[in-house]
């Protein structure tokens, strides 16, 4: 009889004892397989990486104006904050701002062009400020949308009559290169 109480007292206890010890477990699990803002990092990293390939000077003819363009970007200003959220579908939300200006100046010939200096005080530009939007499902980052603004400076001047705000397709194939590389 002693035996037999023993045995349902071991037993007991071990039931007791094992969800928790399993429910521990699991959660240890869950954490070393995803952090939430180590993986989003990364997915900001390699927008900074995608968008450096925009700050070199690029020439090109325009056939709409019939003219040579160059144009040097900015390099790409990218902030970002990750939240945790009370949603159980996406427990972590997080929104990225790409923020960049492109100078341009026009000339008739590529070579006028090529030799044509960029002032950044005075050439014309486009100031463009894109924030994409992210949420955390499944355990993976997944765009949920985003929208940009641009501001155009004609002759030395920002016009504000030419600001553009707009929700982004963040799936077409042409969705603006600056931001191509910034979602998972």
């Amino acid at each position: 009889m002693k035996s037999k109480f023993i045995m349902y007292a071991t037993l007991l206890t071990v039931m007791a004892f094992t969800p928790s010890v399993v429910a521990q477990k699991n959660k240890k699990m869950e954490a070393a397989q995803t952090d939430p803002l180590r993986d989003f990092e990364l997915i900001v990293n390699h927008c900074v990486a995608w968008n450096k390939q925009f700050e070199a000077d690029r020439v090109a003819f325009n056939e709409r104006t019939k003219k040579w363009g160059k144009q040097v970007n900015s390099p790409a200003k990218i902030s970002y904050d990750v939240k945790r959220t009370d949603s159980l579908v996406s427990p972590f939300s997080a929104i990225m701002s790409i923020q960049n200006v492109a100078f341009v100046e026009n000339a008739e010939t590529e070579d006028e062009i090529k030799v044509k200096s960029i002032a950044p005080d005075t050439s014309n530009a486009m100031a463009s400020t894109f924030n994409l939007n992210f949420a955390m499902q499944n355990g993976k980052w997944v765009t949920t949308g985003g929208t940009s603004s641009r501001t155009l400076r004609i002759n030395g001047k920002w016009e504000r009559a030419d600001k553009i705000s707009l929700e982004l397709d963040l799936t077409s194939p042409t969705r603006p290169t600056e931001i191509r590389g910034c979602t998972p």
